[in-house]
């Protein structure tokens, strides 16, 4: 009763109070929200790493803005508020300001969610780009796999080719025992090879060839075992000893044996040959060719003079080029002391080296063969061999290789 008297109780400062008391809890309310969302923004920023720095310092920002109280600000006041009493409830000034900072936080929330989405989707198309890439390297290592057990599977094919090969050509220690002073170099180009030397004495006669054969390696290898085989018949069977004779039999029987005359065959597969049949006993050499010549070198005045016997020009073989029956001539050569003689095919010639990986050509050998024509016919053999390696350095091999070389008396 006093206070009513003294006026310092009213029923309209009842309703003040209730009314300052209420924009307290909304205020404490607000910036619950605010401290929340902050505490939300925050985790998602540690989540996504890469924006990290930019939204931190956009937090600490929205933080400054809310908690700056500049001395010339004036504080919000309800009706029937005095402004002392609207700056004891502590309520943001600036109630512009705070919903600007709440919108910022929300517009931050929705753009990472966005990136979050963008992110999720560049990982899950990663993901499947890595599980199509892991399924295709599985079936390239199974190809792989599989491409090195066939390749295994062939190499040891044609080095199985390649003893029986060796096994049918004539040892040079067997050549050795009629023709003492000799050498043979025989470089294949592959595992196998389309070049070949054959032997063989009848009735105290040596024959001697050196035959290049169609192509190299495999192919080369399957013409060089026909070659051998006929050449066997030619010459030990049916006893044929004079070297165009030979020759010419030699290319009806491939033609045979390739069925090179029947209509439609396109076959043009044979061999280029030089055949030597050497009578010590009585003093001759006759030699016929195909494709390959007859370089003798005789000692005139203690020098090597080179001697070249040209062969006929046509192969062996390869098809009605030339005619269907090819007829061979026979040279025939007296045999003199110290004369040395050389049969060879185009490998060795036709070699990429030197300084300017030029091909070695048919005058350098030439100028080889003459430079060593007077040694014994084992240093001959080495200094060919090293020459060929010097000059061919490390260029690849383009062909096989096959030179011989003997001195009968």
């Amino acid at each position: 009763m006093a206070l009513w008297r003294h006026g310092l109780f009213h029923p309209f400062m009842s309703v003040s109070i209730a009314i300052i008391a209420a924009l307290v809890a909304a205020a404490v309310a607000a910036f619950a929200v605010f401290v929340l969302l902050k505490a939300r923004h925050v985790a998602t920023v540690r989540a996504l790493s890469d924006r990290l720095d930019f939204l931190t310092s956009e937090n600490l920002a929205g933080e400054r803005v809310l908690e700056r109280r500049p001395a010339t600000d004036t504080p919000t006041q309800t009706p029937g508020q005095t402004p002392a009493a609207a700056a004891a409830t502590g309520a943001p000034t600036d109630p512009d300001t705070f919903a600007q900072a709440l919108e910022q936080l929300q517009t931050d929330r929705d753009e990472m969610e966005r990136e979050k989405r963008k992110n999720d989707e560049k990982v899950k198309k990663l993901w499947q780009q890595s599980i199509a890439i892991h399924k295709e390297k599985e079936r390239i290592n199974k190809i792989k796999l599989e491409i090195e057990r066939k390749h295994a599977e062939i190499l040891d094919s044609v080095n199985y080719a390649r003893r029986i090969q060796n096994a049918i050509l004539p040892s040079v220690a067997e050549i050795k025992k009629d023709l003492p002073d000799s050498f043979v170099v025989f470089k294949p180009r592959d595992i196998v090879s389309g070049d070949f030397y054959w032997f063989s004495n009848r009735h105290g006669k040596t024959v001697l060839a050196a035959v290049d054969c169609t192509g190299h390696g495999v192919p080369g290898a399957f013409m060089s075992m026909i070659g051998n085989t006929l050449l066997s018949q030619i010459v030990n069977e049916k006893k044929i000893l004079d070297p165009g004779a030979i020759l010419s039999e030699l290319d009806a029987a491939v033609d045979v044996a390739l069925k090179q005359s029947k209509e439609g065959n396109e076959s043009r597969d044979g061999m280029d040959i030089a055949l030597l049949v050497v009578d010590v006993a009585a003093g001759v050499l006759q030699y016929a060719g195909a494709n390959r010549p007859l370089y003798r070198f005789a000692a005139v005045a203690g020098v090597p003079e080179l001697q070249e016997f040209k062969p006929d020009k046509m192969p062996i073989g390869g098809g009605d080029l030339f005619g269907n029956r090819k007829v061979f001539h026979t040279e025939t050569i007296a045999l003199q002391p110290g004369d040395g003689y050389y049969i060879f095919t185009d490998g060795y010639a036709d070699q990429f080296g030197g300084d300017k990986g030029k091909k070695l050509m048919t005058g350098k050998f030439k100028e080889l063969l003459g430079s060593i024509a007077l040694e014994p016919m084992h240093i001959q053999s080495a200094t060919i061999n090293s020459y060929f390696d010097n000059w061919k350095g490390d260029h690849d091999q383009v062909d096989d290789v096959l030179v011989l070389g003997i001195r009968p008396i």
